[in-house]
């Protein structure tokens, strides 16, 4: 009796671990490879933590925050971030993401005293 449990449970372990999720835009290629989409978000995802990194970096300069706050990060999120994300995922709308950049440019603008 336990050797049929243990077998049960290792087979059903064993299909249900070793199944891949593929996302719709990567089915069509090969093993290994990504798609633009992919690709597109994950170098916007980068620079934006990137930028993060930077505002949250005590030694960065204030005219350097400024200018991640008022044009980099803003540009960056909406013309690159966004559109990527939204394309690799349905769970996410806009609006939401607009207003999580108003939040992110909200706390760190009062947290450094910065006005655009």
């Amino acid at each position: 009796m336990k050797h049929i449990t243990f077998i049960t449970l290792l087979l059903s372990l064993t299909f249900t671990g070793c199944q891949k999720q593929f996302n719709d835009s990567e089915t069509d290629l090969p093993l290994g490879q990504k798609s633009p989409d992919t690709i597109q978000f994950e170098v916007a995802d980068q620079k934006i933590g990137f930028f993060l990194n930077k505002l949250d970096n005590p030694k960065t300069p204030l005219r350097e925050r400024k200018q991640i706050l008022c044009k980099d990060y803003p540009e960056m999120y909406a013309k690159k971030y966004v559109p990527a994300l939204l394309k690799r995922s349905q769970q996410y709308n806009r609006e939401e993401l607009e207003l999580d950049l108003k939040k992110v440019l909200d706390f760190y603008k009062v947290r450094d005293g910065i006005k655009c």
